[in-house]
């Protein structure tokens, strides 16, 4: 991908790490462009809640630690014997429609804790899916998320997985907190956050230049 990027007068990445790689490699000409979120796609639906945690996504090599020490695995199998009440979903090839677009934003709305757990260091498309669809989201921490995301406003953080399990137990029984959260979030990726918004960033980037 390096090789073949030199060929452009413009290099964007969705992870910032990739950005710092490559500027010390190449040269100064790549530029950040998060992850973002289609509001056709995700769209925000009300509904009753019927699960207290939904995580949708897949389950990698337990071996592979994120940013926080500890794998998705690892996370995934202490909120499942700490909350029977789960919605997990990953995607099947005989399945293609489901836990994703539309059908990931249903069950999305259906639980009160939207959890997400990224891979290495990096804002996964997760993050901004769930807010967009008006959902509360609980993720680990990265430094990059205070960048896009007030922590406690816009959305919340855990560092450990005993943090994770109180912070999700938190949020159930407070649901007023959590919807203020929720609503939050919802106003931040609609106003900053939809890859309408990253193609602007792109042209504005350009005519700058």
């Amino acid at each position: 991908r390096y090789r073949k990027a030199i060929e452009f007068d413009y290099v964007f990445f969705n992870q910032k790490r990739a950005v710092e790689e490559w500027s010390q490699q190449s040269g100064p000409w790549a530029f950040w462009l998060p992850h973002a979120f289609e509001p056709q796609a995700y769209p925000n639906i009300e509904t009753l809640k019927k699960y207290d945690v939904c995580f949708i996504g897949h389950v990698q090599d337990p071996t592979k630690k994120n940013y926080n020490g500890f794998s998705r695995t690892d996370a995934l199998d202490r909120l499942f014997k700490e909350f029977p009440n789960f919605y997990y979903g990953s995607r099947h090839p005989a399945y293609p429609e489901k836990n994703i677009f539309e059908d990931a934003a249903h069950h999305f709305a259906e639980s009160k804790v939207v959890f997400n757990v990224t891979i290495g260091d990096d804002i996964n498309m997760r993050t901004f899916e769930t807010m967009g669809t008006g959902s509360f989201l609980l993720t680990n921490y990265l430094p990059t998320l205070g960048e896009l995301f007030e922590d406690g406003k816009d959305l919340v953080t855990y560092k450990t997985l005993d943090e994770m399990v109180k912070k999700v137990k938190y949020y159930i029984a407070n649901e007023k907190e959590r919807i203020k959260i929720a609503k939050a979030g919802y106003n931040k990726v609609i106003k900053r956050h939809t890859y309408q918004h990253r193609i602007r960033e792109i042209l504005n980037m350009i005519k700058r230049k």
